[in-house]
C-alpha cells in the first residue's frame, strides 16, 4: 500500500513538474516574442529620435563653432541671462559650472559665484537633452568679458608720447610705432 502512495505521489509530482516546464516554455516563448517587437520598436524610435536630436541654433551675441559658443561682454557687464538668448530645435538645455555636470545654474544666468563674471574667460557647459531626458550633446560655452589695460606710445627715443586706456577683445589701429601693455595680465 505505500508503494502505491509513494508511485501515486511521484507521478503526480512528475506530472506537476512537466505542466509546469510546458506552460513555463510556451509562456517565455510568448515574452520572448513581446520582448522581440518592443525591442523592434525601441530600434525604430531610437532612429527617429537621433533624426531629430536636439542642437544650439542659436545664441544672441555670440558665435557657434562646433561644440564650443563665444561670446564677447564689455567690461562692465557682470551677468549674462542666457534664458532667452539660447534658441533649441528641441528638447531642452540646462546651464552648468563644471563639465560633469553636477552644477546646475537653474536661473541660467551665466556668473561667477560671487555673481560677476571675471576679467577674461569665463567657461560654462550647457546640456541638450532630448524628450526623453537622455543627454544627447553638450557645448562648452567661452564668455569673454573685455577689461581695461593701460597703453603707453613711445617715439623711437623711448620718450612717453601718449597714454590711453584700451579694453581687450578688441581691434584698435595703432599709428605709432612702438606700445607697450600695462595690466595685471602679462602679454
Amino acid at each position: 500500500m505505500k508503494k502505491k502512495i509513494y508511485i501515486a505521489l511521484l507521478l503526480a509530482f512528475m506530472s506537476l513538474c512537466i505542466s509546469m516546464i510546458l506552460f513555463g516554455c510556451s509562456n517565455s516563448s510568448t515574452l520572448t516574442e513581446e520582448d522581440n517587437q518592443t525591442t523592434e520598436d525601441d530600434d525604430q524610435l531610437t532612429e527617429s529620435d537621433d533624426q531629430v536630436n536636439p542642437t544650439i541654433l542659436s545664441v544672441e551675441g555670440a558665435t557657434i563653432e562646433d561644440a564650443t559658443i563665444n561670446m564677447l561682454v564689455d567690461h562692465d557687464t557682470d551677468y549674462v541671462v542666457l534664458s532667452e538668448k539660447v534658441k533649441i530645435s528641441s528638447g531642452k538645455w540646462e546651464l552648468y559650472s563644471d563639465i560633469l555636470g553636477q552644477n546646475i545654474i537653474p536661473s541660467k544666468i551665466a556668473a561667477d559665484c560671487d555673481g560677476k563674471l571675471k576679467n577674461g574667460d569665463n567657461f560654462f557647459y550647457i546640456m541638450l537633452t532630448d524628450n526623453k531626458e537622455n543627454l544627447v550633446d553638450m557645448y562648452t560655452l567661452k564668455i569673454y568679458r573685455s577689461y581695461a589695460v593701460s597703453v603707453n606710445y613711445y617715439d623711437n627715443y623711448n620718450k612717453l608720447l601718449y597714454k590711453d586706456t584700451a579694453y581687450t577683445g578688441y581691434e584698435y589701429e595703432v599709428a605709432y610705432i612702438r606700445f607697450q601693455f600695462f595690466s595685471e595680465d602679462v602679454f
